[in-house]
């Protein structure tokens, strides 16, 4: 059984695997991903359930009007998604459940697919949601595993999730150093271990841990100039560690960070909620600059919930404005793959290349 705790008096007990595709920009390869996944576990026989976070499922891209992939669904998939989805499809349903859970396309409904064809995916947007629709799956269906369809500006609720797939490509940037450099960064932030202390109880506001006193300080977030000044004021030399469960600006943080250690001069603990609250910003050259200043001064960083980054997947694709139209375009696939797969750690793939059936076995 998988338990994640969500906060002081509400949980997430499910006996599913829960993971999550997210995007770093459009027409990186996310719904390639879900569909290469898709038909993978459909393959091996598993129950597969699928929802996401808001809404991404144009049929024809807005902006270059170059087509986009669209998710097909096998008999039998159990969806999350909104009613006004469900208007314009080939496939066939029938409804499990409704949800509490609404967004611009209607009601989030639980269905069940009973003839296959294309279906877009419009979920819920909060983490209350997510967990709502997750519970509810485990409720009402048999299903194994559950994916989650996100993308880097859509990313906070994921923090529940058990793995993570995150994917790149040349829609991002057709730098290929610029691309691997972000996800070398996006590596380091999910590098940080998870904290094991019990935050049974406790509220969710900033806490400044003594060695006998837990101050509050009666905020969550540090994304002003305010709010770093409540918490400079608040420190002193024996300050052991911050607990900071709110959003927080890494520009803020990074740019003022040299005042704290002032303050301390020794080595202190950051608990953050998750790994995301560095990641709400794609200003990449902030969030390395962060690190390195946690990494100067020796502070211990660790998060109350963390999925795991089980992998990234690379698209070559992007559009080429010529002539005053787009035209698809790629990166040589083979340089990309290899820079990528050469700097980071965690494995890399492209889900259209043969030895790419090996993503499932980090997924089990």
């Amino acid at each position: 059984m998988v338990l994640i705790r969500v906060n002081s008096d509400l949980e997430l007990s499910v006996n599913m695997k829960t993971i999550g595709v997210i995007g770093t920009a459009k027409n990186t390869g996310k719904t390639t991903t879900l569909s290469f996944l898709l038909k993978g576990f459909h393959s091996k026989g598993l129950n597969l359930a699928v929802t996401g976070i808001g809404y991404d499922g144009e049929e024809i891209d807005n902006i270059t009007n170059l087509p986009k992939p669209r998710l097909y669904f096998e008999k039998d998939t159990i969806l999350a998604t909104s009613e006004k989805c469900l208007n314009n499809t080939d496939a066939l349903f029938n409804i499990i459940a409704e949800t509490s859970q609404t967004t611009a396309l209607g009601k989030i409904l639980l269905i069940k697919v009973t003839q296959p064809g294309m279906i877009v995916i419009a979920g819920p947007n909060s983490v209350k949601g997510l967990r709502e629709i997750i519970n509810l799956i485990n409720e009402k269906t048999n299903s194994d595993i559950v994916l989650v369809d996100g993308s880097i500006n859509r990313l906070s609720p994921m923090f529940i999730l058990d793995k993570l797939i995150f994917t790149t490509g040349a829609s991002r940037s057709i730098n290929i150093d610029q691309l691997v450099n972000e996800m070398a960064v996006i590596e380091k932030v999910f590098s940080f271990k998870k904290c094991i202390e019990n935050f049974n109880n406790e509220d969710d506001n900033i806490k400044i841990v003594y060695p006998d006193i837990k101050l509050n300080l009666y905020t969550n977030t540090l994304v002003d100039e305010d709010d770093f000044l409540t918490l400079e004021s608040s420190f002193n030399q024996n300050v052991e560690k911050i607990i900071v469960p709110g959003i927080i600006s890494v520009e803020l943080l990074s740019g003022n960070f040299n005042r704290l250690v002032k303050r301390i001069n020794k080595p202190f603990k950051i608990i953050f909620n998750s790994p995301f609250q560095m990641l709400l910003t794609d200003e990449f050259m902030n969030i390395s600059a962060l690190l390195d200043l946690f990494n100067k001064h020796s502070v211990d960083i660790s998060y109350k919930y963390k999925p795991k980054l089980s992998a990234v997947t690379i698209n070559p694709f992007y559009p080429e404005l010529e002539n005053y139209k787009y035209i698809s375009s790629y990166l040589d696939k083979e340089k990309f793959l290899n820079e990528m797969t050469s700097s980071l750690k965690i494995p890399v793939f492209n889900v259209l290349e043969p030895d790419s059936e090996k993503i499932f076995e980090l997924l089990n």
